[in-house]
């Protein structure tokens, strides 16, 4: 799994091929989170942002995943760019393959990040770069892994490894002091692990036609364009919320053209765009077909007048139980006349 800082390098590297991506939203990892991620998978690689906050904010998150069901990984922008600058200069390709080859070690980043905050070649920066540095290291399990980062320090500062192994010596002998047994399980951890497999929700029908005839609307003027004409309008308030954002954005924006999803995004509320960002993610074709816009519309129409006709029914039923004769004759005319509407 790829964490992301935000829901945009999630859509921009689903679209480019990469689709195990995930954004925490510009927060730590939760526990849930980490619950429902170590369901999935059992590697989280972090891919922020390659400029100076990124770099500082991917040092934070390393520092605080100390959860033993993964390991962890980094992958690091080049030249300073987030991972969109990054898809739309080099190429899917180019990204696909930072992805899947361009991983490096926990260790390995964050020695590099000690290195660019310290001038080597004073004596005061290098021992404060070592004792940081060590400090990494001694964390370290695998004899080959601390081998080859003592290694790598011991050129970094132009010394012997040997000299670097006695300072790793003395360091493991002051963190000897045994620590307090903790034999019983976390309480909040034991609880989670009761908790069901989260699974994909499911849409009915009409749902489904709303969800995929907002995403067209999204990103075919001309099917907007035909929805605004008809006076459309969507069962679920939050298409609806949505797509009249959406008309009115194209509306500040003087254009019926391709929209650019992420200034779109800005001008909703946080609810509203995370249910664009799921639209934006469905596996949909390139292309529609008219029957098929025709079909989610006619879909849409139908229910509501489902939905008229349960009402109808149902005002039936109380104008029977009190005797009110004349309404139920108002209301069975509306009946027929609804229900003629659906059939044909």
């Amino acid at each position: 799994m790829i964490l992301f800082e935000g829901f945009m390098d999630v859509i921009s590297a689903y679209k480019a091929g990469v689709t195990n991506g995930v954004a925490s939203m510009g927060t730590s990892l939760t526990d849930d989170q980490l619950y429902t991620l170590s369901r999935l998978t059992n590697q989280i690689n972090v891919c922020y942002d390659g400029d100076d906050p990124g770099v500082e904010a991917t040092y934070r998150a390393l520092t605080q995943m100390n959860d033993d069901r993964f390991t962890y990984g980094v992958i690091s922008i080049p030249d300073k760019k987030d991972p969109d600058e990054f898809i739309r200069s080099e190429g899917n390709e180019k990204f696909q393959n930072l992805t899947n080859n361009g991983v490096q070690t926990p260790i390995s980043f964050i020695l590099n990040y000690f290195k660019r905050n310290y001038n080597l070649n004073n004596e005061h920066d290098q021992l404060e770069f070592l004792n940081q540095s060590l400090h990494e290291i001694v964390k370290l399990q695998s004899p080959v892994e601390i081998d080859m980062y003592v290694g790598r320090v011991a050129d970094e500062m132009g010394v012997s490894k040997e000299a670097i192994n006695k300072e790793l010596d003395a360091l493991r002998r002051q963190q000897a002091i045994k620590e307090p047994a903790n034999n019983y399980k976390d309480v909040q951890q034991r609880a989670l692990e009761k908790v069901t497999s989260s699974v994909k929700p499911k849409y009915d029908r009409l749902e489904k036609s709303e969800r995929y005839l907002l995403y067209w609307a999204i990103n075919y003027p001309e099917v907007r364009i035909n929805l605004k004409g008809d006076g459309f309008k969507f069962i679920h308030q939050s298409y609806q919320r949505i797509f009249d954002s959406l008309l009115s954005y194209v509306d500040s924006d003087d254009t019926e053209e391709e929209i650019n999803i992420s200034d779109f995004m800005n001008v909703l509320d946080n609810d509203d765009k995370n249910l664009l960002a799921d639209l934006e993610m469905m596996n949909m074709p390139e292309e529609y077909n008219d029957q098929e816009i025709e079909d989610y519309i006619g879909n849409i129409k139908n229910s509501s007048l489902e939905e008229q006709i349960k009402e109808i029914n149902e005002q039936l039923k109380k104008a029977a139980m009190v005797g009110d004769n004349k309404l139920q004759l108002d209301l069975t005319k509306q009946l027929i006349e609804v229900r003629r509407i659906l059939s044909n």
